[in-house]
């Protein structure tokens, strides 16, 4: 074989055996012909050429391979480096007193930041992920809210209240409608409430009547008057019946200013007991303003004239004229001798009183001496 086919060979195997990956060009093997020298020398300078570019290429590719693994070993360094965690969640409520509170840095867990929490108890409050100051700080609980009526309840509130959230809340005292002021006089008129009222806006109302006093009224009270004059002079005496004679035994005798000791007296037709009608009456042209009376009647141990005992007024029915009917102030019975003072329930105006339904103690036809009438005083 040629000398420089055998230096050819060796190169190649040479440039296969360093690189990974190599071309290596086609050699046509000729043999050796002296013929042509000349050819091959030349051929030998063009493959010399050859070999200097696949140099080149090979220099090339490794320096672009070194580059390429140069970037990647730099990205696979980046991609390694876990990130910082300094971004903790906000802190929360996780109830209305307990405040969760986040760690400032957490660590990385391969797939995300976890933080580290710790619970604290509020004293007062948990808001919008913090602990609030005592909303009654500053607060004074002193203007109690207006009274108010609550299903006819009345509703009264007072200070001091108390705070509790920043509220202030007040007691009060419940009064139901069933006590009514006392009665009371405007003027003379008395005022007289009615036992239970009714809660409006702010109070309890409560309905009244009115009355006129004749005389004074004192408390809400029309008080009576005291025993005035004796009027009973100044009315016509009459009777249901019995005795007419004006001189010695009738109704003129019943205002003549004689007493007992004068032994002169009017009669009347009754029994001994309670009711028949019959009646002693006084008659004033004018009203009058009556307080009550007195009766000087027989005593039932005998008048000392000479004169049946027990004909004396036992009893009957006190009443007077309000213009239409006799009204009933009061019944007297079992009187044993003159009638004491009779004051009427309340002062009257009439006209007219009678003594009705009259009867005698134990014997018929009873009398009276002298019959007084007073006014109010």
């Amino acid at each position: 074989m040629n000398k420089t086919i055998v230096q050819i060979l060796a190169a190649i195997s040479l440039c296969c055996g360093v690189l990974l990956f190599c071309s290596c060009a086609k050699v046509d093997l000729v043999e050796d012909d002296p013929s042509s020298d000349s050819d091959s020398d030349s051929d030998s300078d063009s493959d010399s050429d050859s070999d200097t570019d696949s140099d080149s290429d090979t220099d090339a590719d490794t320096d672009s391979d070194t580059d390429a693994d140069t970037d990647s070993d730099t990205d696979t360094d980046s991609d390694t480096d876990p990130p910082v965690c300094d971004s903790p969640p906000d802190d929360e409520c996780f109830s209305s007193t307990v405040l969760i509170e986040y760690e400032d840095t957490g660590t990385w867990n391969g797939t995300e930041c976890v933080y580290g929490s710790s619970n604290t108890i509020c004293p007062y409050e948990c808001d919008t992920g913090e602990c609030i100051d005592d909303p009654c700080l500053g607060i004074v609980c002193d203007a109690p809210p207006p009274d108010e009526c609550i299903s006819n309840v009345l509703w009264s509130y007072y200070s001091p209240g108390t705070c509790s959230g920043g509220t202030c809340s007040y007691p009060h005292t419940e009064t139901t409608c069933n006590s009514p002021p006392a009665d009371t006089c405007v003027g003379n008129t008395a005022w007289n409430y009615s036992a239970s009222g009714t809660c409006v806006v702010d109070q309890c109302e409560y309905s009244h009547t009115a009355t006129v006093c004749p005389y004074v009224c004192s408390l809400g009270t029309c008080q009576g008057c005291s025993m005035g004059s004796n009027v009973a002079p100044s009315a016509t005496g009459t009777i249901s019946s019995g005795s007419t004679d004006q001189v010695t035994y009738g109704p003129g005798r019943l205002n003549d200013g004689g007493l007992q000791s004068g032994c002169g007296f009017c009669w009347i037709d009754t029994g001994t007991s309670y009711g028949g009608g019959a009646y002693f009456r006084y008659t004033w042209s004018t009203s009058q303003t009556l307080w009550g009376m007195w009766v000087d009647t027989e005593p039932s141990y005998g008048s000392g004239c000479a004169y049946t005992a027990n004909r004396g007024l036992a009893g009957g029915d006190v009443q007077w004229w309000n213009g239409s009917s006799w009204v009933t102030d009061g019944t007297v019975t079992g009187m044993t001798n003159d009638w004491a003072y009779y004051e009427f329930t309340s002062p009257v105006t009439t006209t007219s009183i009678r003594i009705y339904n009259a009867y005698a103690m134990s014997q018929v036809n009873a009398l009276i001496y002298e019959w007084r009438v007073f006014t109010c005083s």
